[in-house]
């Protein structure tokens, strides 16, 4: 699981250390680690007042990308006001 641009408010466990063993391979490692994989860097995500986030980088998720082609990502520090301003009843488009 390729982990970018996410944003936690208020949650107390984002990520346990159990995820990348029962949920899968994680990667949440912001910058360009991901560049070869997926043509850009990877977005960082943004925690506000929550609890520990240990970052994973296992490159077996980069690899699944392998000749995928990746949208681009709209910065973490931009989704809430995103997310507020273009999702709910009525607001379904293009954005």
């Amino acid at each position: 699981m390729l982990m970018e641009g996410n944003v936690w408010e208020n949650v107390k466990t984002p990520i346990t250390a159990a995820t990348p063993n029962e949920g899968g391979a994680v990667y949440n490692k912001a910058g360009p680690g991901c560049q070869s994989a997926i043509g850009r860097s990877c977005e960082a995500n943004v925690l506000i007042s929550c609890g520990d986030f240990p970052g994973y980088a296992d490159s077996a998720v980069l690899n699944a990308f392998s000749g995928a082609t990746v949208v681009s990502a709209i910065p973490a520090t931009s989704v809430k006001a995103h997310v507020m301003a273009n999702a709910g009843v009525g607001k379904l488009g293009t954005s």
